[in-house]
């Protein structure tokens, strides 16, 4: 498996070419004793092109395969600036066609018009709601329950218990 995380707010992190080599050099590390044997990739390079990076992602994933499944996983690329996407989108379309590729997103438009040949899964605000609100139950009972894990934290008074998981619930905001 390879990941790459986008983030707005850090140009390293939605950088076409920062994100193949990302994908690149953590394919790389996996691989046996072979043809990569010695090379690195620096993953915020600016020195390969954008077609040399996918070309050799896409040959690495290949030799990969042969020993074990490959999978890449690329977070929040909505956080990539549209015009990032449109240079981006094309690319990882082609890798996906010889690859195991998971991309998450929010609903943006031309994200979805890229990928609408692809299996999508939408999820909605009220899934992650929800599955949030499992969580931190879950959790927080744990801790209420003297959890083993759970160090220095004991909530005995079962309204203090509820208050706790409501507030965590609504800080959560869908993230």
């Amino acid at each position: 498996m390879a990941f790459f995380y986008c983030e707005h707010d850090n140009p390293k992190k939605h950088d076409p070419r920062s994100l193949l080599a990302t994908l690149l050099h953590q394919v790389l590390r996996q691989l046996p004793a072979g043809p990569w044997d010695g090379l690195e990739v620096d993953p915020f390079s600016t020195t390969h092109s954008l077609e040399s990076l996918c070309s050799s992602l896409k040959t690495a994933c290949n030799h990969l395969e042969r020993t074990k499944p490959v999978f890449l996983v690329i977070d929040a690329l909505d956080e990539c600036d549209p015009a990032t996407r449109e240079e981006l989108l094309p690319l990882l379309i082609s890798l996906g066609h010889d690859s195991r590729l998971l991309l998450t997103s929010r609903n943006e438009e031309d994200i979805w018009n890229a990928l609408k040949s692809f299996p999508l899964i939408a999820i909605t605000d009220q899934d992650v709601k929800n599955d949030i609100r499992q969580y931190v139950s879950r959790k927080v009972r744990l801790l209420g329950n003297g959890d083993s894990s759970a160090r220095h934290v004991e909530v005995g008074d079962p309204v203090l218990l509820e208050g706790v998981l409501r507030t965590l619930r609504e800080g959560a905001d869908g993230t």
